[in-house]
């Protein structure tokens, strides 16, 4: 008999008699539960193919737990007697029923082995294609991307990246057409205001040139009245008038020189800007070809950051497998980078 059992009839008062007879009740399920014990230790599975140690696992489970039941029962049934004799029965019972749950649990996580392995595998596989869809923001909501074969999450994928690329060609098409539209509306309102202000200058010339004809005019009738006296004057006057007049061609000439030379300067500009424009895009086929687009996937995987719950000890652990796969899918990433640059 166990020393645990022996502890709990020395501290009892009970008379001996009932000891005794306690002991022949009990002595049997405590031996059975020992040798259980040591049967169950022996089972131990590595594999999923170990399927003759899972059935004994779960044969030796069951018998555990008749006896277990059976304890439970004599217990019951001595309880009746008395309350010292109960309590007696309660403690030799837990101890009993102690030695048999832990053997219990062992033995049913051993006869799930396999059970909790394809468990284990289903959830790295639904993390592994939770991450793959990531890039392309499918919502995984919607599909049992756990249990999905291979070939229809293949599929899930591909389609998910060609819409998305869609999507992603249908937006810069629309950003691009809305820039040339708007360089097509700010070159037309440039137009406009370069006829406008030609338009204003002609007119400018052309109040001008009607002001001086009626001046002249004025003065002519004037130089008609003296004539004679005012010859001299009036040479004067239309030899400043000349200058005048030269002066403004002149203003006018340059002022039409810098308009042109402004234009030509936006004109270069532009196609500097269009040049640079060019470069990029040959430099973004080149980046493409020589895997940067690769790197930056890598980066983006950097930004993964999943949550932390340190009670949680299985979540820890699947969090643990997730990291560990965005890694190797890292590495895995850098190495096809590497071999296309080579």
């Amino acid at each position: 008999m166990a020393n645990a059992l022996i502890e709990v009839f020395e501290g009892s008062t009970l008379p001996e008699v009932e000891k005794t007879t306690l002991i022949d009740h009990f002595n049997g399920f405590f031996d059975q539960a020992t040798e259980w014990e040591k049967k169950a230790k022996n089972i131990v599975i590595t594999s999923v193919d170990q399927k003759a140690e899972m059935k004994m696992a779960r044969e030796a489970r069951l018998a555990m737990k008749a006896l277990r039941v059976d304890t439970e029962k004599k217990r019951k049934a001595l309880k009746e007697d008395s309350l010292r004799k109960s309590q007696t029965i309660d403690a030799i019972a837990k101890i009993i029923t102690n030695t048999i749950i832990p053997i219990e649990e062992y033995l049913e996580e051993q006869e799930k082995f396999a059970e909790n392995k394809e468990k284990e595998r289903l959830d790295l596989l639904e993390m592994d294609r939770k991450i793959a869809l990531a890039p392309y923001q499918v919502n995984t909501d919607f599909f049992d991307v756990r249990n999905m074969p291979d070939d229809q999450f293949e599929q899930l994928l591909t389609n998910s990246k060609e819409n998305f690329e869609k999507a992603k060609k249908i937006k810069e098409e629309e950003e691009k057409k809305r820039i040339e539209e708007a360089k097509a509306e700010e070159e037309r309102r440039k137009a406009i205001e370069i006829e406008n202000e030609k338009l204003r200058k002609q007119k400018a010339i052309d109040d001008e040139k009607r002001a001086q004809e009626r001046a002249a005019a004025e003065e002519k009738a004037k130089k008609l009245e003296a004539e004679l006296k005012a010859a001299n004057a009036e040479k004067e006057r239309l030899k400043r008038e000349a200058e005048e007049q030269e002066r403004k061609e002149k203003e006018a000439k340059a002022a039409e020189e810098k308009r042109i030379a402004d234009e030509k300067v936006e004109a270069d500009r532009k196609e500097h800007l269009r040049l640079q424009a060019e470069h990029q895009e040959k430099e973004r086929i080149k980046n493409l070809s020589t895997g940067n687009h690769l790197k930056m996937l890598t980066d983006y995987m950097d930004t993964i950051d999943f949550p932390q719950f340190p009670e949680d000890e299985e979540y820890t652990k699947i969090r643990n497998l997730a990291e560990q796969r965005v890694t190797e899918i890292k590495d895995k990433i850098l190495i096809i980078s590497h071999e296309k640059v080579s």
